[in-house]
C-alpha cells in the first residue's frame, strides 16, 4: 500500500514538471548534441513548454561549449513552437535542415533572414515552401551571400511577403519560387541570375515593377502570369524566348520593352494584357516576323495597343507585322531600318502620321494601304523601291486629283480614268515609278522614262494591254521589282503579248545591256535611237578625207572624240576643218581631239600634193585650200598666183588670178586645185 502510494505521487510529480530538451546555453539558445566525434549540434527548445525565444535571435554557425566549437547543422522539430514574441530569425549557411514545425504558431515572427543555400535552393513541392516552415505571417525574407540557387517553390503561397532581398550570388531562381506571393510590391533581381523558372512570379497581384537585368538569358513559361498589378517590363538582351504564358493576365501592363536577342514569343505570352499600349521591339527577329491576316503583332500584343517603337537594332519591319491594328496612334521607326513589308501597317485607320527614315530604302506592296488616317505622306530620298498601292486608302491619297500622282521624286500612281491614246511622259528628276502605279491603264499607247529613274515597281505596268512604245532615256536599265512588270493576265492579251509586240526604245550604244536585264530581256523588239524625249544620247561626227566621202561615226552626246587623219600616197594634210574652223594646227602626230560634241558634227580635210613624201605632215607656210558648204576657199595668198580647179577627170572649171583670200562656189564634188606651183585635192 505504502509502495502504490509512493508510485502515484512520483507520478503526479512527472506531470507537473517540464522535460528538458538541450545539452548546453549559449547566448539565450537552447543546444542540443548530434554528434560529439563531427562536433555538430542542432537549435531546440528549454523544455516541452516550448515558447523559448523571443526578440530578435541569431543563430550563429558556430558555438563554443567547454572550449570547444561546435557546428550548427539544424533546427530540431518545434525549436521555436509557440515563440509568439518572435520578432526575427536568422539561419546561417551552417544549416542544412530545419524539422517540423519547428517555428509553428510564431505568430509575431515577420523577418527571416536565410543564410543557408542548402534551406533555400533545394527543390521543394507546394505544401513544403518557406511558408509551410516559418509560417505564411512573415513579410521579409533576406536572403544571405551563400545562397546560389532559390530552388522551386522556396517561397510559394507566401501571401504576406512584401520584401525579399536577393544576393548577388544567386544565379537561378527556380519554378514557382514566388507564385501566390500576393503582397510582393517589388523585387530587384541582381546581375548574377541567368534564369527565371516557369511559374517563378505567378500570381503576384500586387507586383508592381520588377528589374530584369541583363544577365538573364532564359524566363520560363508563366513566369509572370496573373501579375496583374505589373506595369512595365523590359526584356533583356540575353533573353532569346519569351515563353507561353509569359505575362498571360497582366492586366496593368501598358509598356512592354523586347531585348534585341529575342528570338520567338510563345503562345499567349501576353494574352489578357488589356493595358498594354506601348511595345519597343528592339529584336529585328520579332520585327521582321512575317504573319499574315490572322496572326500578328495584333495577335501576340493585342489589338489595344497603340504605340509600337522599332528600336536601332531593327533592320526590316516584315509582312503584316501590324496588320489591322486598328487601336494603333503612333509608330517610331528608327534610323536603322531599311524596308517595310508588304502590308506591314495595312488597315492602321488609328494611325495619323508616320516618320519615314532616312536610311529607308524599301516600302512593300499595300504598306499602308487603308490607313485611312493618313493626312500626308513625306518619303525620304533614301527610298529607291515602293511597291504595288503602298497609300491607297489614305485621306492623303483620297484628296488627291485624278492624273498622275507623284510624292517627292516618286511616281506614285496614275489616279482616274486614262484617255484613250495616252502619251504619258515621266517628269524628269523622278527616280522611282511605284508599283502597280499605271496596273490596268488599257488606254496608254506610249510611255516616255526619263533618264533619272533607277526603279520601276512590281506590276507597274501590269495589263498595260495597248501599250505600244515605251521610250527609256537611261543607258543603264532601271532596276524591275519582282516579276510581270509590263505583263497581262490571260483574258486581257496574252501574258507577254506587249513584251512580243511593243517597241521598246533604248539610247543608242545599250541595246545590249537591255537585252541582257532582268524584265527589259522579254522585249522581242528592242530599238538604239539616238535621242529620247529631246535628250540626246549619241550624236553624229562626219569625216570627209578628200574623195572618201562622209564617213559617220557615232560619238557620245557631250564629250570630245580622237580619231586619226589619214592621207593619200603622194600627197599631205593641207587643211583640217571642225565645224567651218580651222584646227590644222591642232593636230599632234596625226591625230586630232574635237571638243565636246554637242550637235551632228563635220570634218573636213584637204591635201596638197607631196613633193618631200611626208604625208601626214601639214605644210608649214599659211596657204589653205579647203572646201566648207558648198564653196571652194583659199587663203594666205601673200602675192598675186593663178589658179586653175579641175575634176578628177581633168576638167578645167575654172581659171582665174588670185590676189588675196578667195571664195568660190562650185557644186559638190572632189576638186584637183592648182594654186602657182602646188597641186591640192578638196573634197565639197
Amino acid at each position: 500500500m505504502i509502495m502504490k502510494s509512493f508510485l502515484v505521487l512520483t507520478m503526479m510529480a512527472l506531470n507537473s514538471m517540464s522535460i528538458f530538451a538541450y545539452n548546453f546555453v549559449v547566448d539565450g539558445i537552447y543546444y542540443d548534441i548530434i554528434s560529439n566525434p563531427s562536433r555538430t549540434v542542432e537549435v531546440t527548445f528549454k523544455n516541452t513548454d516550448y515558447n523559448s525565444y523571443s526578440g530578435n535571435i541569431i543563430i550563429p554557425q558556430s558555438v563554443v561549449y567547454n572550449e570547444k566549437t561546435w557546428s550548427v547543422r539544424s533546427v530540431r522539430t518545434n525549436a521555436f513552437r509557440d515563440c509568439n514574441s518572435l520578432t526575427s530569425v536568422t539561419i546561417p549557411n551552417s544549416v542544412t535542415s530545419i524539422g517540423n514545425d519547428a517555428f509553428y504558431n510564431c505568430s509575431n515572427l515577420t523577418s527571416v533572414i536565410l543564410g543557408s543555400n542548402a534551406i533555400v535552393s533545394v527543390a521543394r513541392t507546394y505544401d513544403k515552401s518557406m511558408k509551410s516552415i516559418f509560417g505564411e505571417q512573415v513579410k521579409t525574407y533576406v536572403i544571405g551571400n551563400a545562397v546560389e540557387i532559390i530552388g522551386d517553390y522556396a517561397f510559394y503561397g507566401c501571401w504576406n511577403l512584401t520584401s525579399v532581398t536577393i544576393p548577388n550570388s544567386v544565379t537561378s531562381i527556380g519554378s514557382h519560387a514566388f507564385r501566390d506571393c500576393s503582397s510582393l510590391i517589388s523585387i530587384t533581381i541582381p546581375e548574377s541570375v541567368t534564369s527565371i523558372g516557369s511559374f517563378a512570379f505567378g500570381s503576384c497581384l500586387s507586383l508592381t515593377s520588377i528589374s530584369i537585368p541583363e544577365s538573364v538569358t532564359s524566363i520560363g513559361s508563366s513566369a509572370f502570369i496573373s501579375c496583374s498589378g505589373l506595369t512595365s517590363v523590359i526584356i533583356p538582351d540575353g533573353v532569346t524566348i519569351i515563353n507561353e504564358n509569359t505575362f498571360n493576365g497582366c492586366s496593368s501592363l501598358n509598356t512592354i520593352n523586347i531585348g534585341r536577342n529575342v528570338m520567338n514569343i510563345g503562345n499567349r505570352a501576353f494574352y489578357a494584357c488589356n493595358s498594354l499600349t506601348s511595345v519597343v521591339i528592339n529584336s529585328k527577329t520579332i520585327a521582321s516576323y512575317t504573319g499574315n491576316t490572322t496572326s500578328n503583332f495584333s495577335t501576340i500584343f493585342g489589338s489595344q495597343v497603340t504605340e509600337y517603337v522599332f528600336g536601332d537594332n531593327v533592320k526590316s519591319i516584315g509582312a503584316y507585322v501590324c496588320y489591322s491594328c486598328s487601336n494603333l496612334t503612333n509608330v517610331i521607326i528608327s534610323n536603322s531600318v531599311t524596308s517595310i513589308g508588304n502590308y506591314a501597317f495595312s488597315g492602321c485607320s488609328g494611325l495619323a502620321a508616320v516618320t519615314i527614315p532616312n536610311s529607308l530604302t524599301n516600302i512593300g506592296n499595300y504598306a499602308f494601304k487603308n490607313c485611312s488616317g493618313l493626312t500626308s505622306i513625306t518619303i525620304p530620298e533614301s527610298v529607291t523601291s515602293i511597291g504595288i498601292d503602298a497609300f491607297d486608302g489614305t485621306t492623303w491619297y483620297n484628296n488627291q486629283p485624278d492624273g498622275m500622282i507623284y510624292v517627292d521624286k516618286i511616281a506614285y500612281k496614275f489616279k482616274g480614268t486614262m484617255p484613250s491614246g495616252s502619251h504619258i511622259t515621266i517628269k524628269e528628276g523622278t527616280h522611282i515609278i511605284a508599283g502597280g502605279a499605271f496596273s490596268g491603264c488599257d488606254k496608254l499607247l506610249n510611255l516616255t522614262i526619263p533618264n533619272s529613274i533607277t526603279n520601276i515597281g512590281e506590276q507597274a505596268f501590269r495589263n498595260c494591254a495597248k501599250l505600244k512604245s515605251i521610250f527609256v532615256s537611261s543607258q543603264i536599265p532601271p532596276d524591275c521589282d519582282g516579276i510581270e512588270t509590263f505583263s497581262c493576265n490571260t483574258g486581257v492579251r496574252d501574258k507577254y503579248d506587249v513584251y512580243n509586240y511593243a517597241v521598246l526604245h533604248v539610247p543608242m550604244g545599250s541595246k545590249e545591256e537591255y537585252a541582257a536585264a532582268y524584265e527589259w530581256r522579254y522585249f522581242a523588239k528592242i530599238k538604239e535611237d539616238l535621242d529620247i524625249n529631246g535628250q540626246v544620247f549619241y550624236t553624229t561626227l562626219s569625216v570627209n578625207q578628200a574623195g572618201d566621202g562622209y564617213v559617220k561615226h557615232y560619238v557620245k552626246a557631250d564629250e570630245p572624240y580622237t580619231l586619226y587623219i589619214g592621207s593619200e600616197l603622194g600627197m599631205r594634210i593641207n587643211t583640217v576643218m571642225f565645224n567651218g574652223e580651222d584646227v590644222t594646227d591642232q593636230l599632234i602626230d596625226g591625230y586630232y581631239t574635237t571638243p565636246n560634241i554637242t550637235r551632228p558634227s563635220k570634218i573636213v580635210v584637204s591635201y596638197e600634193q607631196d613633193p618631200d613624201g611626208i604625208a601626214s605632215v601639214p605644210a608649214d607656210d599659211n596657204l589653205h585650200v579647203y572646201g566648207n558648204d558648198g564653196s571652194l576657199f583659199v587663203s594666205g595668198i601673200e602675192e598675186p598666183q593663178g589658179m586653175s580647179v579641175y575634176t578628177l577627170n581633168g576638167t578645167l572649171v575654172s581659171t582665174q588670178t588670185l590676189e588675196g583670200d578667195a571664195k568660190i562656189k562650185l557644186n559638190e564634188g572632189v576638186y584637183i586645185i592648182k594654186v602657182g606651183d602646188r597641186t591640192f585635192k578638196v573634197s565639197l
